[in-house]
């Protein structure tokens, strides 16, 4: 009988497989059972600390000892959003070293909580006015009442340079769709035309008597709408630098705009003296709609991008929605202070208030949910900007800061 290859009363081969796949799938068990555990953990919230306890970790940012400090910032950025109010109030007052590090901890929670990418400071004054943003959302340019326009790279996150020649505060601003050149707006009642690359003047329109408050170009990159502390909406011709037409019917200055995707229509918002917005076909050089209702001056204007619904904000605390092809009004939303921006998402389905207070929600427009706060700016949003892709918000204020937040499901969009 021939000799076989094992150990004496030892399994056979076919036995040794077998016991190896069953320890392979035991071990694979194993693991997924402590998967299951761990998620189970993972899944299991934290007990909510509260107003008391949140209060006394706030002190122990004061403590004598290095290491209760720091215990103190870890819970504090762990309990998250609970913690901002306490926060806020503890960086703005007492000693600088427990403000530094409760601002250390906001900045955590806010870019954990509200999605914020990044925070561009450089104005100073009374802060930002207004914005614009490149269609692939690496170039945004702002002016203030800091007397200064200036163009900044998203990607590095700073400063790239500043437009020539401002000689007062820069209310108005708009980057042409190819990104190369962009228009701005004074105080003074200068206009004037400027290279992105350089950020040299490459001419001047002729000085109006009063305010250019805002100004946008329109999608052929040739014309551009103002809308101006005189009374007059005025389409212009760029590259001749002159006046086109002129549309009349506001009774006192305007002081908000927005043009259509198409660059058929302009909404224009007025001052404290009219409190009415106005609805221009472009094309026919004419009044469409006067949307009468709010009781303060408009600082906010906005259309959808499938041209439909128009969007305005007053100091009256609202925000209103109207249907753009009736002049219907559709939804007031009301807010806890007085509105300075609005902007239509992307998608059109949402709508951005921003407040006196630095806060911008974000609304449903079509049921008037209130879908997110983003809480960051600490005075009024002056300018709310969404980028072409939809994933990002860019919002600009009297606090001197311009702010980047992500969009994404959850955070923001319906």
């Amino acid at each position: 009988m021939p000799h076989c290859r094992r150990c004496p009363g030892g399994p056979s081969p076919r036995g040794l497989s077998l016991i190896r796949a069953l320890l392979v799938l035991l071990l694979l068990l194993l693991v997924v059972l402590a998967a299951r555990g761990d998620e189970k953990g993972q899944k299991k919230p934290d007990k909510e600390l509260s107003a008391e306890e949140l209060a006394a970790l706030v002190r122990d940012l004061d403590h004598d000892g290095l290491s209760k400090r720091r215990e103190a910032m870890k819970a504090l950025e762990k309990a998250g959003e609970a913690a901002l109010p306490a926060l806020r109030k503890a960086s703005k007052q007492g000693d600088p070293d427990v403000r530094l590090r409760a601002f250390v901890v906001i900045r955590a929670i806010e870019r954990a909580v509200y999605g914020e990418d990044l925070v561009l400071q450089g104005h100073t004054g009374l802060g930002v006015v207004c914005a614009d943003l490149s269609e692939d959302g690496t170039i945004l340019v702002s002016g203030g009442n800091d007397k200064t326009a200036r163009i900044w790279d998203l990607k590095a996150g700073k400063e790239l340079r500043r437009l020539a020649g401002m000689k007062s505060q820069v209310w108005g601003i708009s980057l042409s769709p190819d990104g190369k050149q962009v228009l701005a707006g004074q105080q003074s009642g200068d206009l004037s035309l400027h290279e992105v690359a350089t950020g040299k003047l490459v001419r001047s329109f002729a000085k109006q008597a009063k305010a250019v408050r805002c100004v946008q170009f329109l999608p052929d990159g040739k014309r551009a709408v103002s809308a101006n502390y005189d009374k007059f909406v005025r389409v212009l011709d760029v590259e001749g630098a002159k006046e086109e037409r002129r549309l009349s019917g506001h009774v006192a200055g305007q002081l908000s705009l927005a043009v259509s995707r198409d660059g058929k229509r302009a909404l224009t918002g007025a001052g404290q003296k009219e409190g009415t917005a106005r609805l221009w076909d472009l094309e026919e050089g004419k009044l469409l709609y006067e949307l009468a209702g709010h009781k303060a001056r408009q600082l906010g204007a906005a259309l959808s991008p499938d041209g439909k619904r128009a969007a305005t904000g007053s100091w009256d605390n609202t925000a209103r929605v109207w249907d753009a092809g009736s002049g219907k009004l559709l939804r007031e939303l009301p807010n806890t202070a007085k509105v300075h921006a609005v902007a239509f998402s992307t998608d059109g389905r949402s709508l951005a208030v921003g407040n006196e207070k630095g806060l911008i929600t974000l609304y449903d427009h079509a049921s008037g949910k209130a879908l997110r706060t983003f809480d960051g700016h600490t005075a009024a949003v002056t300018v709310i900007l969404f980028s072409a892709d939809g994933r990002s918000l860019v919002s600009g204020s009297r606090d001197n800061t311009l702010r980047l937040w992500r969009l994404k499901k959850g955070r923001g969009l319906p």
